[in-house]
């Protein structure tokens, strides 16, 4: 789809003359193809990466940028401390919600096993964002709201942590949740492109945010919960939203720009989850699959730091069962 795009046209007609190499990245940042594209490129002696697509083609293009010019299995990057031979990496996202233009991070599938590996390295950064505001008027309308979806989620999450955020991070996302506020709406209704611009924008924010910081509990609720329903990672993060701000509510009331949870509470359900996109086949929700999540959920360490509000194994298992099971949620 990104390939018929107009300004994807516009814009790979424009450097035509300087490409050597081609490669088309899924749906997912699989293994397979990152592979063929380092093989590919290492043929050609690429000297730079540009990357035009969502966030897994970005994911995707770092891992290749970084690797295919040394002998080493982009599966293995976890143990990997140094590259020397990187090529510079341009990145121009076409969706905004990820922040991938603007972060260390990177993540891989193996879709013949279901495996994925996330990486977090400085040197997975792009060299430059070209960010174009333009493409969000080329999107379909599901995938502009997951889109704000997601990044919404990255800003107010990065308020959340207790020890990675900084005075300075706070400020930008504060006022990153701003022009959310301002703009989400429109942007879904209204073609006016100062609304394309400012969600861009946050997404780019979001992506700074996280760069510097990191995600917390609705990201780390939602892992698991994408892993065993296959939905999309801005549709996995959903049902989390309001569970968690309601949980750490007392202690984050002071940095969101709301009067009580009631007022938060409101803004998230008329302004924020206004689309409904559940997938046509989830998997089957009882007590035993919640502590299943629950369990695999805590292998995140640091986010037991991180969480504003004292978190155990247990109260992982209550946001699952308040988010997923209809009887709890009442």
């Amino acid at each position: 789809g990104v390939e018929k795009l107009k300004l994807t046209r516009d814009f790979s007609s424009s450097v035509k003359d300087r490409v050597v190499a081609t490669r088309w990245i899924g749906a997912d940042s699989d293994y397979d193809d990152v592979c063929q594209a380092c093989q590919v490129f290492k043929q050609q002696q690429v000297d730079l990466v540009l990357a035009i697509g969502g966030g897994s083609v970005l994911d995707a293009a770092k891992v290749v940028a970084s690797v295919f010019a040394e002998e080493i299995d982009p599966w293995t990057l976890n143990q990997v401390d140094t590259i020397n031979s990187r090529r510079p990496l341009v990145a121009v996202p076409t969706t905004f919600g990820t922040g991938a233009e603007i972060n260390m991070y990177a993540h891989l599938f193996k879709r013949f096993t279901a495996e994925k590996k996330s990486f977090k390295k400085t040197w997975l950064s792009p060299d430059f964002a070209l960010v174009h505001p333009g493409f969000a008027k080329e999107l379909p309308l599901p995938l502009k709201y997951l889109c704000g979806i997601d990044a919404f989620v990255h800003v107010l999450e990065v308020l959340t942590l207790k020890r990675d955020r900084s005075p300075f991070l706070t400020n930008l996302m504060q006022h990153g949740l701003g022009i959310f506020q301002k703009h989400f709406m429109p942007y879904l209704t209204d073609p006016a492109l100062q609304h394309d611009d400012a969600m861009a924008l946050v997404s780019v924010l979001g992506g700074l945010g996280i760069h510097n910081a990191r995600t917390g509990l609705i990201h780390a609720l939602a892992g698991p919960w994408a892993r065993q329903t296959k939905v999309s990672h801005a549709q996995s993060i959903i049902p989390f939203i309001l569970p968690v701000l309601e949980f750490n509510w007392p202690q984050i009331t002071d940095l969101l720009p709301f009067d009580s949870f009631a007022e938060c509470c409101e803004f998230v359900q008329t302004q924020v989850l206004i689309m409904d996109l559940k997938p046509s086949s989830v998997a089957s929700v009882d007590e035993t699959l919640c502590r299943q999540l629950a369990e695999e959920c805590t292998r995140d360490r640091v986010l037991f730091k991180e969480n504003p509000r004292h978190l155990g194994v247990d109260d992982i298992e209550r946001l699952y069962r308040k988010a997923l099971l209809p009887k709890d949620r009442d």
